[in-house]
């Protein structure tokens, strides 16, 4: 009986370390020490210092929808942490089912994707760079947690929140300041012709925006109405936007009940207040 025992240990010993080393010869798994709910997949060539900067701009993104919102995370997520580019491009293809071409001008616009419960992030970039995508992508975690499939979200605010959230935790952080960050948006709106708000509504919107105009001012675009509209109403409103979108309410109805306004009145302010 013993020695039938110590057989099926020595079995289950070496299937351990047989998936271990599968698992390994391409990345490693790490669990987030503070989280039920956060898988870290580092791939080759991602240094475990980029790794603890990771960890860090995670817990610090958790903290802040925890003291600002009460919201903690409750949706397992994964987050697939690439060295480079292409590393990053092959894996937008494996994670999200991307075709190649589809891979390649992502890869090329933006390090970081967030679909469904998995993140997948370029890290070839400067440690603010990687914060920023990391908290950004984090967000939208956030938000579809609260807003279900966020079919009805305006993508302006699912953005551009998204940006605002990352700028407040880089301001915090010491990698830019606040005003900064808010400055150098208006800075761009004079020099760039960039999208209307009334553009930016839909994913289908959003799109085409990025194609005609560029990722850069569309981001931009949206994360600078995102900001005026936090600076108008306060974050929790914001966030009480995807809450009404998760009970059923449309985006015009969440907008008007989260903010006494129409989505319409608001983007008129925006666009005559953002005029040169």
């Amino acid at each position: 009986m013993r020695k039938k025992s110590y057989r099926v240990t020595f079995l289950l010993v070496l299937l351990w370390l047989t998936t271990s080393l599968t698992v390994s010869a391409n990345s490693r798994i790490y669990p987030l020490y503070n989280s039920d709910f956060i898988t870290i997949e580092q791939m080759d060539g991602v240094s475990n210092e980029l790794l603890d900067q990771t960890r860090q701009t995670l817990n610090l993104t958790q903290q802040y929808f925890r003291m600002n919102f009460d919201i903690p995370l409750s949706t397992s997520v994964l987050i697939v942490v690439t060295p480079n580019k292409n590393v990053f491009r092959d894996q937008l293809i494996e994670k999200f089912r991307y075709n190649e071409s589809q891979a390649e001008q992502l890869a090329n616009n933006t390090s970081g994707i967030a679909g469904g419960h998995v993140i997948v992030i370029n890290a070839d970039s400067s440690m603010q760079g990687r914060s920023y995508i990391m908290v950004h992508e984090l967000t939208h975690i956030y938000q579809g947690q609260l807003a279900g499939n966020q079919r009805g979200a305006v993508m302006w605010i699912l953005e551009g929140m998204a940006n605002t959230v990352a700028a407040k935790i880089a301001d915090y952080e010491g990698h830019e300041r606040l005003d900064n960050y808010q400055r150098r948006l208006q800075k761009e709106f004079s020099l760039t012709i960039r999208p209307k708000l009334d553009e930016l509504l839909t994913r289908y919107d959003w799109r085409a925006c990025l194609d005609k105009y560029g990722y850069r001012i569309t981001y931009q675009t949206a994360s600078y109405a995102a900001l005026l509209l936090t600076d108008r109403f306060g974050e929790r409103r914001v966030m009480k936007f995807f809450a009404e979108l998760g009970q059923g309410a449309t985006s015009d109805i969440s907008f008007q009940n989260s903010f006494g306004i129409s989505i319409a009145d608001f983007i008129g302010d925006f666009e005559r207040m953002s005029s040169p």
